[in-house]
């Protein structure tokens, strides 16, 4: 707009610089830290996303035995300038008014332990979307992991539990000679198959056990009951063999999932820290043991279910291995006879040539015969 003064009129203008609003000049949007496990070193690498207002230099604390081997700025290689001190190195980041996308990669001479726990340093800034990312090899599987909220969950253990109170529930019904212990070892290795080869196989003992206390009375009934029982044998004893060829030649499957992580990858997330970084930590064992766990476990299965097929089959053949169907109806019964007459269809013998009946006296209780009257004709010899 334009302001034209009237004469006598008059403008006053006052000018001053805007004081500073209160706050960080560099805040980290996004922090990621990638761990890398080895067997005799671990390698990481950390991405930040900065915002800075003026320019400058910002100065971070590594870990104590870190050895810097790359530093950029929006993919320009800087030269590294760090300090040595008892408590690890300062890392000295130039800065540039905007956003600037820096990346910092450094080495620890950290041989592989059983037990990890990510390195813990102060950014000294506010940050926020913490990625923490472990990397594992494969030669390893993981019990237990902990860290920030979000992150990976190891559900083999949940699992065992429920497995747990389920063989309990079944060593109540007494349908078969597995006892708590057994029914909890046998659904163990068979969750490294699938959760419905467990499933089939506990069906299958069940089954077996109804069977043994005589089975369906139709005989129709019993007949296809006999005939699944022998089908859902061969599917069970497949599911136990793969079972063992699994558990004694692959790797371990511990379930792990949760915020992206997988078996081999380890994800935790953390939406926003004051200073320091927040730390995730991991129990890991070698495949071998595992192997040498299943190894024991193929063992005492292979002395179970010898135990197992032996009553099995005292189960199925209790009171028939096969019923007969009855006939399709019942008999006629035979015709009525003539009290002392003589049978269709043969005549009688003491009958003449023209078919009249000959009278040849009676017997009197002595045994002697009667003679015939003058009105009874006499049989001619």
């Amino acid at each position: 707009p334009m302001w034209r003064p009237w004469p006598s009129e008059t403008l006053t203008l006052t000018i001053s610089k805007p004081e500073a609003a209160p706050g960080e000049y560099l805040v980290v949007d996004k922090a990621d830290l990638n761990v890398t496990l080895g067997e005799r070193n671990r390698g990481f690498i950390l991405d930040l996303t900065l915002r800075s207002s003026r320019g400058g230099s910002h100065v971070f604390r590594l870990p104590v035995g870190a050895e810097i081997q790359e530093l950029t700025v929006n993919r320009l290689a800087q030269p590294i300038s760090s300090a040595q001190t008892g408590e690890g190195p300062l890392v000295t980041i130039p800065l540039n008014p905007g956003t600037l996308n820096v990346r910092l990669s450094w080495l620890s001479t950290e041989p592989l332990k059983p037990f990890f726990e990510t390195p813990t340093f102060d950014l000294s800034l506010p940050t926020a979307n913490v990625n923490l990312r472990v990397n594992l090899p494969t030669d390893r599987f993981t019990l237990l992991t902990g860290g920030p909220t979000q992150g990976p969950a190891v559900l083999f253990w949940s699992m065992a539990g429920a497995l747990l109170i389920l063989s309990f529930i079944l060593t109540r019904f007494k349908l078969t000679p597995l006892g708590i212990v057994s029914w909890f070892l046998l659904f163990l290795g068979l969750t490294q198959l699938s959760l419905l080869a467990g499933a089939l196989v506990a069906g299958w003992l069940l089954a077996l056990g109804l069977r043994s206390r005589g089975g369906a009375k139709s005989v129709g009934l019993f007949n296809l009951g006999q005939i699944g029982l022998v089908l859902w044998t061969v599917v069970a004893l497949n599911f136990i063999y793969q079972g063992l060829k699994r558990g004694l030649l692959d790797a371990p499957a511990m379930r792990v999932t949760g915020n992206g992580s997988s078996d081999y990858l380890l994800i935790w997330f953390q939406d926003r820290v004051s200073e320091a970084l927040p730390t995730a930590w991991g129990l890991t064992l070698s495949n071998a043991i595992y192997h040498y766990i299943m190894l024991a476990w193929a063992l005492w299965l292979a002395i179970s279910i010898i135990r197992w097929l032996i009553w099995g089959w005292k189960s199925f053949s209790k009171t028939a291995l096969w019923k007969r169907f009855p006939p399709r109806g019942p008999l006629p019964p035979p015709g009525p006879r003539k009290p002392g007459g003589p049978k269709a269809g043969k005549k009688s013998e003491d009958a003449d040539p023209k078919g009249e009946p000959v009278n040849q006296g009676t017997f009197l209780e002595s045994g002697e015969q009667e003679k015939p009257t003058a009105s009874q004709p006499v049989s001619e010899p």
